[in-house]
């Protein structure tokens, strides 16, 4: 039996996913207008290749005249704008499904939106053959296309098609990071919820030699004892900010499951005072003890 009138909840439960789906919303037109400035560059580069590229196979006085491509100015708008708004959009898809996934999904939207731009404008800007493979000028006997000539005139299809299948197994690298994200995200949280906290102290810090956004990745050990009294040694490895990098001897906060203490993947860690601790695991879901 609920103890809340139902239309009260489902009020709340509307108030809490209102502002959740306008983010989403908010979200996905901010990756829409990024992903439309790199298919702009994919267009620019297609009718900057025009002139080159029919030069090469249709006769001299049906060449494209040799100016300044009239949309150039779609190459710096859309490689600048992209490579500007990408930034934005790769923190927010990390923040939403971690950052492996972010990096990838944002990879992987640029170069489809890339590739679809450029097999648009070889529809629109490239003056066709008049038979594909030969140079044919009414006059001379046809000349049979070179392997470069042949390349670029394929271009607008193996060039789309490469940059796509690239785009699916990003896309697909980005759906399984995110997996691996959300069940470390549950495993954390069930920790956080479920498990016991005791102290701990970490006994070693490795530097791995990578970082990301400025942030150098560190595995560090941490010794705790269990509800048994037995001592364990968990090893972790997270991003720190280089001005508050932990040190041996620093203490720590150790959450686990009784009935399984030696299963590291099931072992939260975490830094801070005690009331650090206490607000992470009531951000987590956690009861609040009985008093």
């Amino acid at each position: 039996m609920s103890t809340v009138d139902p239309a009260v909840a489902r009020r709340q439960q509307q108030l809490r996913s209102g502002p959740m789906q306008v983010a989403h919303v908010r979200v996905w037109s901010f990756v829409a207008i990024c992903a439309g400035l790199w298919a702009m560059l994919g267009y620019g580069i297609a009718d900057t290749m025009d002139y080159g590229l029919t030069s090469a196979y249709l006769p001299a006085h049906q060449h494209p005249p040799s100016d300044v491509p009239p949309l150039l100015w779609m190459l710096f708008v859309g490689a600048f704008g992209g490579m500007i708004l990408s930034f934005f959009v790769n923190a927010v898809l990390d923040t939403l499904y971690g950052m492996a996934a972010g990096i990838q999904a944002t990879f992987a939207i640029n170069l489809a939106a890339i590739g679809l731009g450029f097999w648009r404008g070889a529809a629109d800007r490239w003056q066709p053959p008049q038979r594909v493979g030969f140079t044919d000028d009414g006059f001379a006997a046809a000349q049979t296309w070179d392997t470069a000539t042949w390349a670029g005139w394929t271009s607008q299809y193996w060039a789309p098609a490469a940059l796509a299948l690239i785009a699916t197994a990003l896309a697909a690298g980005a759906l399984r990071a995110h997996r691996k994200h959300r069940l470390r995200e549950r495993r954390i949280r069930e920790a956080l919820c479920q498990g016991m906290r005791v102290p701990g102290t970490i006994t070693e810090l490795h530097d791995t030699g990578v970082e990301i956004y400025n942030q150098p990745r560190v595995r560090f050990v941490v010794k705790f004892v269990d509800h048994l009294g037995t001592e364990r040694w968990v090893t972790k490895t997270a991003l720190f900010d280089p001005l508050a990098l932990p040190r041996v001897g620093d203490a720590a906060h150790v959450w686990f499951h009784q009935d399984a203490p030696g299963e590291e993947n099931r072992i939260a860690v975490a830094f801070g005072s005690e009331d650090d601790a206490q607000v992470a695991e009531r951000t987590a879901g956690r009861p609040a003890p009985a008093r």
